[in-house]
């Protein structure tokens, strides 16, 4: 038990990093930091303390209870190298990678909720509540754009891609490519730095040391480097039921504890939010090139507008996010088909 316990601790201070704060606080990409060998170290040395005690014992009990807490682990790391695996099959447009990837995803997630669900029952393992009801990225949108099937949830999903497949839609921003206003900048807050004045596009943020936005190519484009925390952000007035698909174009490098998110915020009439996504997290590395994403949603009962948000935030030295293009289309959504 020693062994399992010094195994976690050793591998964490050789690549703890830089202290800036609580490292990987609320990612659901922080069990990136445990490599499947140390897991796999780790279950090892569980096994081999249970056959040095008695069955029955109260050291067999105590054992027992690590092990259910770390199976919730090891469900949890296999759970988010399938959603990493499905997220870059899309990324690289595999089609047959992305058919395979998105039942994996959802075979695993379900594993994953129906242990956590069973565990947390049990009062001395309720703490993990709080990280079983983490948000949680899901790209099985971004899949929906490749596949003619889907889940049974994501059905009016599906119909917003076939309708964008079709060709049966409309452009909603003007500022397809992010062109910036000649010579214009905006100061947010007293402290800057001065933001380009991108049309259809806002920024909130807490200034940062190294913070910047740049143009990614001569006057148009967004990049951000070094940012604490930033959002980058447009709104639409929608209708219940309207169908949309987010078609972008970035670039990026992602370090370890960099969270580059991409958010679908639905408000109510009276600005109220009652439902957001999170279709993306972008993965840790870096793109090697533009990578295109395209995301189908379909307005909640009660919305009247949609926010488009890409939230950045602890980024490290060399981190960027690059938005080159992006388009959002409102689409003709197909009849869903008869039962």
């Amino acid at each position: 038990m020693r062994r399992f316990y010094e195994l976690a601790e050793s591998h964490r201070d050789a690549h703890e990093g830089k202290a800036d704060w609580i490292k990987f606080y609320l990612d659901e990409a922080g069990i990136e930091l445990l490599t499947p060998q140390v897991l796999g170290a780790m279950t090892t040395s569980l096994e081999e303390a249970n056959k040095c005690v008695d069955r029955g014992s109260r050291y067999a009990r105590r054992i027992d209870i690590v092990e259910e807490a770390f199976r919730f682990t090891t469900a949890y790391a296999k759970l988010h190298e399938a959603r990493t695996q499905l997220l870059q099959a899309c990324l690289e447009m595999k089609t047959s990678a992305i058919e395979a990837g998105m039942q994996e995803f959802h075979d695993l997630r379900n594993t994953f909720q129906s242990y956590a669900s069973e565990l947390t029952e049990k009062f001395y393992h309720k703490r993990l509540h709080s990280f079983s009801r983490m948000g949680q990225s899901d790209p099985t949108p971004l899949a929906l754009m490749w596949l003619d099937s889907a889940p049974e949830d994501y059905k009016l999903t599906a119909l917003a891609a076939k309708g964008w497949r079709s060709g049966k839609r409309v452009p909603v921003l003007s500022n397809i490519f992010l062109r910036h206003l000649a010579g214009e900048t905006k100061r947010y807050s007293f402290l800057g730095p001065d933001l380009p004045e991108v049309p259809d596009w806002y920024f909130d943020f807490r200034p940062y040391e190294n913070f910047r936005v740049e143009a990614a190519m001569a006057d148009r484009g967004i990049r951000v480097s070094g940012a604490d925390i930033c959002s980058v952000f447009t709104e639409v007035p929608v209708e219940a039921g309207d169908g949309f698909v987010l078609d972008f174009n970035c670039m990026y490098k992602i370090s370890p504890d960099n969270r580059s998110r991409i958010y679908l915020d639905w408000y109510d009439g009276d600005g109220e939010l009652i439902q957001w996504t999170l279709p993306v997290q972008l993965p840790r590395g870096t793109s090697d090139g533009v990578r295109q994403l395209r995301i189908p949603a379909v307005a909640p009962e009660g919305s009247k507008a949609l926010r488009v948000r890409f939230l950045i935030s602890r980024q490290g030295e060399g981190d960027y996010l690059e938005l080159q293009r992006i388009r959002l289309d409102r689409v003709l959504m197909p009849l869903p088909p008869r039962e």
